[in-house]
């Protein structure tokens, strides 16, 4: 499937977390995406399956996908990637607006650490 706009909803990604041609980056610091750490948000911790990307890091070599879908922890960072990936001449990325703080605060979301 590809993506015709720009964003993608929880419930979007809920829907597709076995789809294997989502792939799920997460921006936040690798402590954050272990779930090591959490200073912001109450919960710590990743969406399953989300491969970490830290915002302020090269792009990794196994990120091609059917679809990209960049998040962090508000939204903001999560475009940092897409920028990035649109530079490195990546498909277009969809960013998780509600990120991980609309995630990790659902009570019907999976959570990995």
């Amino acid at each position: 499937m590809s993506r015709t706009d720009d964003t993608i909803t929880a419930e979007e990604i809920l829907a597709r977390l076995d789809d294997p041609t989502l792939r799920l980056l997460d921006a936040r610091s690798r402590v954050r995406w272990l779930g090591d750490e959490e200073p912001l948000d109450p919960v710590a911790g990743r969406i399953p399956g989300a491969r970490s990307w830290f915002y302020e890091e090269a792009l990794p070599a196994d990120v091609p996908a059917a679809e990209l879908v960049a998040y962090c922890g508000s939204g903001v960072t999560a475009c940092i990637l897409t920028m990035g990936m649109q530079l490195a001449g990546l498909p277009a990325a969809a960013v998780y607006d509600g990120s991980w703080t609309e995630w990790g605060g659902r009570s019907d979301t999976p959570i990995e650490v």
